[in-house]
């Protein structure tokens, strides 16, 4: 799920930006109400139960402040480069570009933890070395 969101996502931003080029405003407030449909349907929960289901306490609170820190960037971020010469449409282009990289890092480095309990998911996530 985590991974299809992703890419639903680039699509869905992809599709805003060539919707601003074009000027088509409805396709704009259909392509914003489609990518809150698949957040909140993929990567929004999903990244606080992979947390979770993942980690130990220090891990969950290491991913909870990354997580918490990129949103504050671009709370911080996304207004100035709309006023930028990266224009709107160029930065739904960049979040596009993102969000197809991160679904290249969730394909090939986050596990799969569904049906597994606690032990075996620990068990993917313990490091090989420390074994002996």
């Amino acid at each position: 799920m985590l991974f299809w969101g992703h890419i639903g996502i680039g699509l869905a931003h992809a599709l805003i930006g060539a919707f601003i080029l074009t000027g088509f405003d409805f396709g704009i407030v259909i392509m914003i109400c489609v990518f809150i449909f698949i957040y909140a349907n993929s990567t929004g929960p999903i990244a606080w139960v992979y947390l979770a289901e993942t980690c130990t306490d220090i891990g969950i609170g290491l991913g909870l402040w990354t997580l918490w820190a990129v949103v504050f960037i671009q709370i911080l971020t996304t207004p100035a480069l709309m006023n930028s010469a990266l224009t709107p449409q160029g930065v739904f282009f960049v979040m596009s570009i993102i969000s197809f990289l991160a679904a290249g890092f969730i394909y090939y480095w986050i596990r799969e933890t569904r049906g597994l309990n606690d032990k075996e998911k620990r068990s993917v996530f313990q490091d090989k070395k420390i074994e002996d």
